[in-house]
């Protein structure tokens, strides 16, 4: 659910927000050094050329794919 994140993740901003800053689904915890976003892009070279457009489309990349095949959302290479 990503409604239930804090931040929300249910909508392209909250989306764009975390791949900027990631924090853990409550909000309490920085998670950037676990994880691609533009604040450790010193850690994630491809997340040094990203720009905020570049976030924006691949936040409605993952929102639509919770639309179109909701039953293999999230199960990651289980279904691949």
């Amino acid at each position: 659910e990503l409604q239930g994140g804090l931040p929300t993740r249910a909508t392209v901003e909250g989306i764009v927000n975390f791949l900027n800053a990631p924090v853990t689904y409550d909000g309490l915890k920085d998670v950037s050094e676990t994880h691609p976003s533009i604040k450790s892009a010193d850690l994630f070279p491809k997340m040094r050329s990203m720009k905020q457009q570049d976030l924006v489309d691949i936040s409605m990349y993952i929102l639509y794919q919770n639309f179109t095949i909701p039953e293999k959302w999230g199960g990651g290479k289980q279904y691949y």
